[in-house]
């Protein structure tokens, strides 16, 4: 079959089976190659078959590169004249930012606040017009118009809630929630290359809703000269549950817990479609559901967003059927592979570079339902799951990061993260780039341990731990043996720590830990752990108990007490009884570390916190790390892999209403603050608050503290990722 366009004299037909238009069913009809826009299939089988033949001749028209998305800036200065639009605009996105906070992140303010919402309405609107987001006629008047609107129009009244599917049902359109919540955080949070900007007074951002957060993209805060920094944030994310019958309801509730999670805006197509993705770097896929799954398409929809192909001219179809990945907590997704433009921050990553994954189908997890949120991973190439059947002489199916390499947006495959203390809710992402600004002391290079997936040596962040200690008014000491060294998984895809078990033992009897939960009052017990990495010249990391320990009023749990009302706080980490160490977010919150997947090195370095000043240094091609002093060589052997371990000494609990323990560390007068007292001594949320999904509860309405192993258990697999991609191979 010729690989050429159908002339405008022939009648139009499919290059590869040659059937013509008129022979095709009513309403399927043929559609053009998105790419070249001239040849034309009647069936995305007919494409793929078809596409050895064609991808030789296959260019793209000649147009002009499309905007970088979204220039969300000035979305409100395209409704030009029509004021009445504007303010419509303007209201709900106000709304919606207000209700997300409030759902996701326990931010009473605006519609949920005690004080009026006018004046947080006002603060929004002046924060709009610093960033140069509202049309030229914009003057006095004319927001004391859209104030009147927000105020006495009972459509658009800021003084009642709006939800995500009120705005799809008005304005008709299952993506406009999303929109409207990229165009708020150009107001708030800085937005694509406006920079942060100090949000209102009155925004409780320590005020958090749940132990287990995820961080959610907040602008590009910088871009080019070889990097690419994304600003983070924290907020809240809350896994779905499957139905249950009423024998399970005991178990199902311990598994209703948050995860901690990444947000990374970036879009896909032309014209550009938005999505909001969890980053991941314990996985390597960047994949997005079908637009026509019937999650997506519902009330509600996907949470990050849906890929429509057929609204998008430079999609093409690359394999189908070929794209499965399964997650830790059971979850799985299978379809196809395409490839299309990605546009992340403020650049453009061509359509022929990235193999995409599109979600068909929507396996859920024993316990868990799979709501279609896209994912994009940031791990090695090698543990990309679909290599084998994508995969060439040639050509590896690269990740975001190697598609930027890729497009020359940054030197080398590599990037750095920072995710700021438990409180201060702040964090960043640096593509090509360090920022010797966020850690202090030595930045040193660790070697990534090989791990043989079958395709490479190298595939997974694993690391050297040598060594456990705790610090106390005792003094310092070992927890380990001397000539302890496991491999570690520094993965930011995982809220909790997993410790060998006889090492957790002794965690466990240390801090007092009650079948996972300690009293809330050991956030301010003067201990910490240091894990030591690469033997006794390597590196430490020093994360302290206020880190290890929930918020109190954060989680689930966070209604939880003793039996003498003490408050009950979930301790960040586990026992693990089979393979792998894991360090998830509440040991890498007290870090800074430097990804180098090209050189199989992980710098890492003590965290500062609070730090909102930048220094990024782009990381060159080659092998040397900006600001890096050392290399660390330590390697383990095969037999340093466990193959079993010990199991775990559980608690002897007789009462579904224990006690607190009896901690053997020295954690100071913390451990005398016990009963209803110790309220007082907890961090200030701990306090009752305005109800709300998570929200604090008077002590009156405290649940007793319901003993199950499954409880953390369940969010260490939520968060899992690379074990079950590695197994697959």
């Amino acid at each position: 079959m010729a690989d050429s366009a159908n002339t405008a004299n022939e009648p139009r037909a499919c290059v590869a089976c040659n059937k013509s238009e008129v022979e095709l069913s009513t309403g399927s009809g043929l559609k053009r190659c998105g790419r070249c826009q001239k040849v034309t299939y009647c069936s995305k089988e007919c494409q793929t078959s078809h596409w050895a033949q064609h991808k030789a001749a296959c260019r793209r028209p000649t147009r002009p590169l499309p905007p970088s998305f979204p220039n969300l800036v000035r979305f409100f200065i395209q409704f030009k004249n029509d004021e009445s639009k504007t303010y419509e605009m303007l209201i709900d996105t106000f709304r919606l930012r207000c209700e997300d906070d409030y759902t996701y992140g326990g931010h009473n303010h605006g519609i949920y606040g005690n004080d009026p919402p006018l004046p947080v309405f006002r603060d929004f609107l002046a924060r709009a017009k610093a960033a140069g987001m509202l049309p030229e006629w914009w003057n006095e008047e004319k927001e004391k118009e859209c104030e009147r609107m927000a105020m006495e129009d009972e459509h658009f009244s800021i003084q009642f809630a709006v939800e995500k599917h009120d705005i799809q049902e008005y304005y008709k359109d299952n993506t406009m929630p999303m929109t409207l919540r990229m165009v708020a955080e150009n107001v708030y949070g800085g937005g694509y290359g406006i920079g942060q900007r100090p949000m209102p007074e009155n925004y409780p951002t320590g005020n958090m809703l749940a132990s287990y957060f995820l961080l959610s993209w907040a602008g590009t805060a910088l871009a080019g000269d070889g990097f690419l920094k994304l600003d983070l944030k924290r907020e809240v994310v809350k896994l779905s549950k499957r139905s249950v019958s009423p024998d399970d309801l005991e178990e199902d509730v311990t598994l209703a817990q948050h995860r901690s999670l990444y947000w990374l805006n970036l879009s896909i197509g032309t014209p550009p479609q938005p999505f909001r993705l969890q980053l991941d770097t314990g996985s390597s896929n960047l994949w997005v559901p079908n637009a026509d799954l019937r999650i997506c398409s519902a009330t509600g929809g996907c949470p990050g967003g849906a890929f429509n192909p057929s609204d998008s001219s430079t999609f093409t179809l690359v394999q189908e059927g070929t794209f499965q990945i399964q997650y830790g907590d059971g979850t799985a997704n299978t379809g196809d592979f395409f490839t299309d433009t990605v546009t992340i921050g403020d650049l453009n990553i061509a359509e022929n570079i990235m193999s995409i994954g599109l979600a068909n189908e929507l396996i859920d997890g024993p316990q868990l339902q799979n709501d279609g949120q896209g994912l994009v991973g940031v791990g090695y190439r090698s543990n990309f799951a679909g290599i084998e059947s994508l995969a060439t002489d040639t050509y590896i199916p690269p990740t975001v990061v190697s598609a930027l390499v890729a497009n020359q947006d940054i030197s080398r495959e590599a990037f750095s993260l920072w995710l700021d203390s438990q409180t201060d809710g702040q964090g960043s992402i640096i593509f090509g780039g360090v920022d010797p600004t966020k850690y202090t002391g030595d930045l040193v290079a660790l070697q990534t341990q090989q791990l043989y997936n079958g395709i490479a040596n190298y595939t997974a962040f694993y690391v050297a731990l040598t060594g456990i200690s705790v610090k106390d008014e005792s003094g310092s000491r070992l927890l380990t043996p001397s000539d302890f060294a496991v491999p570690a998984l520094l993965d930011s895809g995982t809220t909790l720590q997993m410790l060998p078990a006889d090492v957790f033992k002794s965690i466990s009897s240390g801090f007092g830990i009650v079948e996972g939960f300690v009293p809330c009052v050991y956030r301010n017990a003067p201990a910490s752990l240091v894990y030591h990495f690469g033997g006794p010249s390597g590196p430490s990391i020093e994360v302290p108990i206020s880190s290890l320990v929930d918020l109190p009023g954060t989680s689930q749990a966070d209604s939880y007490t003793f039996a003498d009302d003490t408050p009950a706080c979930q301790f960040n980490a586990i026992s693990e009884s089979d393979n792998d160490v894991i360090l998830g977010d509440s040991f890498m919150r007290s870090g800074y570390f430097v990804y180098d997947l090209e050189n199989n090195v992980v710098a890492v370095a003590q965290a500062k916190t609070g730090v909102s000043s930048d220094a990024v240094t782009a990381i060159p091609s080659g092998t040397a790390i900006p600001g890096c002093s050392s290399t660390n060589t330590f390697s383990l052997t095969s037999s340093s892999y466990p193959t079993s371990l010990p199991p775990e000494s559980e608690p002897s609990i007789t009462d579904n209403n224990p006690l607190p323990g009896s901690p053997t560390f020295s954690l100071g007068s913390v451990t005398t603050q016990t009963g209803s007292s110790a309220a007082t001594a907890t961090d200030p949320s701990s306090s009752s608050s305005p109800g709300g999904a998570g929200g604090g509860s008077s002590s009156g309405d405290a649940s007793t503290l319901n003993p199950s192993g499954n409880t953390l258990l369940m969010v260490f697999f939520a968060g899992l990722t690379t074990l079950l991609m590695l197994a697959a191979f």
